[in-house]
């Protein structure tokens, strides 16, 4: 405790003359000021990446997470010949859904961009990996992109019938895959195509 009382007198003790006093409380404000924003800044920087992040956000940040997703869902609309497409959608909140990438057919199989409430019963299921059909006017299979906390997204698969058992459960372990993909880290990443 001597040693910081020494300091702060040496700090602001005066000097031989204004100029080098003014000198030196100028600087010690200078590293003051530059410790407190570099304090800010890192520790923004540590909270901002805290947890898991919509699969939106994910895969912005990774053109490889992008291609891995790309190479599994062109996988899941070559394996059966009535599959129509393929659709991800990130899952950023409850209800709200935000399509991020397809292969297929153009046309949105879920235009309205959110959950409602005849799907509410299947909302369950996705959080704990299972894939099902949501009610809709057209035949789908709808698995979730799951990390290790929570469902962050669905993939949409759209047919012209209704799939197979076996197609079904290929599509939901490409589903899984995609899931491993995004929120996998460095160490795991070469392992998933």
């Amino acid at each position: 405790m001597k040693e910081f009382i020494e300091l702060f007198r040496n700090v602001l003790s005066p000097e031989s003359d204004w100029s080098t006093f003014l000198r030196k409380l100028v600087g010690v404000t200078i590293a003051g000021a530059t410790a407190v924003i570099g304090f800010i800044v890192w520790n923004q920087s540590a909270l901002r990446d805290v947890g898991e992040q919509p699969v939106e956000v994910v895969l912005d940040r990774s053109r490889t997470k992008q291609t891995q997703v790309r190479k599994l869902i062109e996988r899941i609309l070559k394996l059966d010949p009535s599959i129509n497409s393929v659709w991800v959608y990130s899952w950023p909140d409850a209800t709200n859904l935000v399509p991020i990438m397809y292969v297929g057919d153009s046309s949105n199989p879920l235009p309205s961009l959110i959950f409602s409430s005849r799907d509410a019963e299947h909302l369950g299921y996705f959080l704990f990996g299972e894939c099902r059909t949501l009610d809709r006017e057209f035949e789908n299979l709808t698995c979730p992109i799951n990390g290790f906390e929570d469902s962050w997204g669905i993939i949409v698969v759209t047919a012209n019938e209704v799939l197979d058992p076996f197609t079904a459960n290929e599509i939901e372990g490409l589903a899984r895959r995609v899931g491993l993909s995004v929120y996998s880290n460095n160490s795991h990443g070469s392992n998933i195509d």
